[in-house]
């Protein structure tokens, strides 16, 4: 199912929900054509699921990749375990980085639930807090990373 979507730039941005192998495997193969050295903005989705004994476990449920223009979501439960292996060996792909807002436990998550392993990545809040000397913001979220950086360093509450 593509979706189509209009930036306030006037930018398109194509999202895509894929559920199956071969358009799962084409999707990924669009982040691939883009280039070398290339930055994809990657979150999950976290859902409490049913356990043994009536116990429930948080787990990673959905994956969500962003390049400039286009946007890809993987419900774990549409992919059968064969093609894990082929999206492990996308994480593992050193010409990408995989970026995001507190993704250091997302990526522990996946290693212990789905064997997966990702090499490349960056935390953007600890990496800006760190080049803007700005503990503050290491706690902020997305949309809080995204307004505290983009005001004028005067007015900014946490400098």
């Amino acid at each position: 199912m593509d979706n189509m979507f209009v930036m306030k730039d006037g930018a398109t941005i194509s999202t895509v929900l894929a559920k199956y192998y071969n358009s799962i495997a084409k999707h990924l193969i669009m982040f691939l054509n883009k280039g070398v050295d290339m930055i994809i903005a990657f979150d999950t989705q976290r859902s409490y699921v049913p356990e043994i004994e009536y116990k429930r476990e948080t787990r990673i449920v959905q994956l969500k990749f962003c390049n400039g223009s286009f946007c890809l979501i993987l419900n774990l439960s549409d992919i059968d375990y064969t093609f894990l292996e082929s999206l492990g060996r996308f994480f593992c792909n050193n010409d990408i980085v995989f970026a995001g807002v507190h993704i250091q436990k997302d990526l522990v998550m996946l290693q212990k639930q789905y064997k997966i392993e990702v090499r490349n990545f960056v935390d953007l809040s600890q990496l800006a807090s760190k080049l803007f000397n700005r503990p503050c913001l290491s706690v902020c979220g997305l949309r809080e990373l995204a307004r505290e950086l983009g005001k004028p360093r005067l007015l900014n509450a946490c400098s």
